[in-house]
């Protein structure tokens, strides 16, 4: 059976996705908070530790009617990524996860789901609520193909793309 998802390669810009992370490390500052210290004190708080380059992912995908496919990204617990994705039509997702010590056989967490109406974007940040595989359901509910870039910057080790066969490993790139 001949494969239908097209798959094109390209790496999000490191300083865009090294913007897109300070942001969400300025946002989330004691600063912002309200809570302004003297300096040199130490701050409270939860500290995760974070491997120290974090990782880029840019890929475009072509879904047909019908089509679904699901790609996932290896986090440690604590870990953060930003994500945005963009489509040329309406797309059905759910943004899921599942733990490395899964419970059950058939056990997820469902972070998001929008798989009636679907959107053409989305985008945010994640933190891994476990070590394991995050990541989304696509599917294209409409009569016409689809185009659509995912891209993502953060703290993950590995991507697969889960469209029917056996999972597949999708290029992660250190950041420069």
């Amino acid at each position: 059976m001949k494969r239908k998802i097209r798959i094109a390669s390209r790496v999000l810009s490191a300083s865009a996705a090294g913007a897109a992370l300070f942001m969400i490390a300025l946002a989330q500052s004691p600063a912002a908070k309200g809570q302004v210290k003297k300096p040199g004190q130490r701050l409270p708080g939860v500290y995760v530790p974070q491997p120290k380059i974090y990782k880029t992912f840019s890929e475009e995908f072509f879904l047909t009617p019908g089509e679904g496919m699901e790609l996932k990204f290896h986090m440690a617990k604590g870990a953060v990524m930003v994500y945005a994705w963009k489509a040329d039509g309406k797309l059905g997702f759910e943004m899921h996860g599942q733990p490395d010590k899964l419970p059950s056989k058939d056990y997820y967490d469902s972070y998001k789901l929008d798989d009636k109406v679907g959107t053409d974007s989305f985008y945010g940040s994640f933190t891994s609520p476990k070590t394991g595989i995050h990541g989304w359901y696509f599917v294209n509910n409409g009569s016409k193909a689809i185009n659509f870039r995912l891209m993502a910057a953060g703290f993950f080790d590995a991507a697969k793309l889960f469209a029917g066969g056996d999972p597949e490993e999708m290029p992660v790139e250190d950041a420069k």
